[in-house]
């Protein structure tokens, strides 16, 4: 299942069309190699309708969260690990810069 282009919007305006992992600035997620990573897999729990479970990330690096093979991403918020009844909400996100974010349901991030 897609995340919902109204959902998709907001993201991109949350996380200004830039990889929130590596720090890679694109002018539009058209074309690029873009894409909103699920931090809790769909298939233990997680939604495409819920900010808080998505983050703009490179292909590549998405494509690396998801082998489960790298401890990083979990430290990072980037994966919330199968089997943790913790709310996205309530997981900090460290973004490319090493700041911490509380990434919330409405679209907006909270510095942490």
């Amino acid at each position: 299942m897609a995340v919902p282009k109204r959902l998709l919007r907001l993201l991109q305006m949350r996380d200004g069309l830039t990889c929130q992992w590596c720090g890679a600035e694109y002018h539009t997620l058209d074309g690029s190699p873009l894409v909103p990573h699920h931090r809790r897999n769909r298939g233990f729990g997680g939604s495409v309708d819920r900010l808080s479970e998505l983050v703009l990330v490179c292909s590549s690096h998405n494509g690396a969260f998801e082998d489960g093979l790298r401890d990083e991403p979990v430290a990072r918020g980037f994966r919330i690990p199968r089997n943790t009844a913790v709310e996205s909400e309530s997981v900090l996100l460290i973004d490319y810069q090493g700041r911490s974010w509380m990434l919330t349901d409405r679209g907006t991030r909270i510095a942490a």
